[in-house]
């Protein structure tokens, strides 16, 4: 919604000045309005897509750290990027900076500083909300159990670890395979580790299966058939087969 906002601002203007809007009009149209809405704007985008990425019911919650961690990472970069005055990482901002109004907004090291200050506070809220588990010796066994450190390991699975390591076709299967279909293949073999690992997969890591189900329940339970037994309807269509 924001980026069609940004897209219409002229019109926008236009409105605002139409409907004697005037404290509005007066506002929408200071350049540095323009330069944070541009920059919203963008960081709106990159959160939508980030948001699409821990969609899905095959997501778990390994895929979604590494996703936020990497999106974390961006924003640090892109903050550097801002002090540096390179706002290449940001599309909207950066097409406006053609316009000389805009670029002196953008030069303005106050201007800088709000938005490298506020992509340091996103930065701390997802840590806040995601906090990293990576140092978890448990973690990095389901994740990496070739090269965990196995004396940091309990010691009931110390040895199985070590016939892990050294199982070469173990290897090839994690290298070539879903992290969480290779310990639900090698359940049988290396079982103690195995349930460890799958425990990370476990947790069901966002929302996604609960609104499925419900959107799933508006579809097929209208005010027409309220009703309905919509049991085995609903089977059906959160299915996976």
């Amino acid at each position: 919604m924001l980026t069609r906002l940004f897209e219409l601002r002229d019109e926008v203007i236009q409105f605002l000045d139409i409907q004697k809007q005037t404290e509005l009009f007066v506002e929408f149209k200071k350049p540095w309005v323009q330069v944070i809405f541009a920059y919203l704007s963008d960081i709106f985008d990159s959160l939508n897509t980030l948001n699409l990425k821990l969609q899905g019911g095959d997501s778990n919650i390994i895929y979604h750290r590494d996703a936020i961690t990497a999106y974390t990472e961006k924003l640090q970069l892109w903050k550097r990027k801002i002090l540096a005055s390179n706002y290449s990482c940001f599309p909207k901002l950066f097409a406006i900076t053609e316009e000389a109004c805009f670029k002196e907004i953008l030069d303005v090291i106050d201007t800088k500083n709000q938005i490298s200050n506020h992509l340091q506070h996103l930065t701390d809220e997802f840590k806040r909300y995601f906090p990293d588990s990576c140092n978890n010796i448990m973690y990095r066994l389901a994740t990496d159990p070739f090269h965990v450190d196995k004396d940091m390991l309990p010691d009931t699975l110390q040895e199985q670890a070590l016939e892990i390591k050294n199982d070469s076709a173990a290897q090839y299967d994690f290298e070539k395979m879903d992290k969480a279909l290779f310990w639900v293949k090698y359940l049988k073999v290396y079982p103690s580790t195995a349930e460890q690992a799958l425990n990370f997969f476990l947790p069901f890591s966002s929302t996604y299966l609960c609104e499925k189900a419900f959107s799933a329940v508006v579809a097929i339970k209208t005010k027409y058939r309220s009703k309905l037994d919509i049991a085995s309807d609903l089977r059906c269509a959160l299915s996976s087969i």
